[in-house]
């Protein structure tokens, strides 16, 4: 699945998973919700930004689903900025505001599973 010359791409991958919780956990420290946001956003930039730049995927779709989910997850995060800062939004606000999070991660997933759909199709 990976490159020969990242036989090692696990073990980063490992990294990274690490730095996750290590983020939830020293996250849970700060006093402020919207710095622990900040913090994962930051980790989830660093990581996208370092498996795109090494691109250690033979196969160029994964890849770019792999980007397009980290994507995803980062703006539901960012979005969700909307709801903890001081001030809030209205009703009307919080509604669309939730409508866009759950559109782009509906659409996320129905991408995978039209993917998956023409994958099996064009392997018969």
């Amino acid at each position: 699945m990976c490159r020969p010359r990242f036989f090692w791409w696990e073990s980063v991958l490992m990294l990274e998973e690490l730095v996750l919780v290590a983020v939830e956990a020293f996250g849970r420290g700060l006093k402020e919700v919207t710095h622990q946001i900040v913090i994962v956003l930051a980790a989830f930039t660093f990581m996208s930004a370092l498996n795109i730049g090494c691109s250690p995927i033979k196969s160029k779709v994964i890849t770019l689903l792999e980007f397009a989910s980290m994507t995803v997850l980062s703006l539901t995060v960012s979005l969700s900025l909307f709801f903890v800062v001081e001030g809030g939004l209205s009703d009307a606000d919080q509604n669309a505001v939730g409508a866009m999070i759950l559109a782009i991660n509906v659409a996320l997933l129905a991408a995978f599973l039209g993917l998956l759909m023409w994958s099996s199709w064009n392997s018969q």
